[in-house]
């Protein structure tokens, strides 16, 4: 991992299981106290990398490899699979529903996302947070 005043960056390969959403937001949350990332910043992106964690190990193929940048003014955090489906945005969650929030909340909370296709068989998920514009989410 390199790491500068406000600067940090980590990539890792993550396990396809149960255990990866908490492998990941260990390392994020490792990368955010590092570089000195406000709580707000740091509690959306926990929630955020999480969700995108768990797609990309209930939808798609093999270890899904995270990337982690913090720049001085973004936070930018990208999930990369084997699969070239792409995550599906509902207008609304039902409230009791078990499924269907993850990129609802990425789209709702992260300053910016997307997916990018790597070849043919290989695609990143990918969002974004303004350091100063990050909006925490509730307890």
């Amino acid at each position: 991992m390199s790491t500068e005043w406000g600067r940090a960056s980590r990539t890792a390969t993550l396990p396809t299981s149960v255990h990866a959403p908490g492998l990941a937001r260990d390392l994020l949350a490792e990368i955010c106290e590092r570089a000195r990332l406000a709580d707000g910043t740091t509690q959306t992106a926990l929630l955020l990398t999480s969700e995108v964690v768990t797609n990309a190990v209930t939808h798609c193929e093999g270890d899904p490899v995270l990337t982690v940048e913090v720049e001085p003014d973004r936070m930018r955090v990208s999930v990369g699979d084997r699969s070239l489906a792409r995550p599906q945005v509902v207008p609304a969650p039902a409230r009791l529903s078990e499924h269907g929030r993850g990129m609802w909340l990425v789209d709702r909370l992260a300053s910016r996302w997307g997916v990018d296709i790597l070849d043919a068989r290989q695609k990143v998920v990918w969002f974004e947070l303004d350091r100063a514009a990050a909006t925490p989410h509730p307890a």
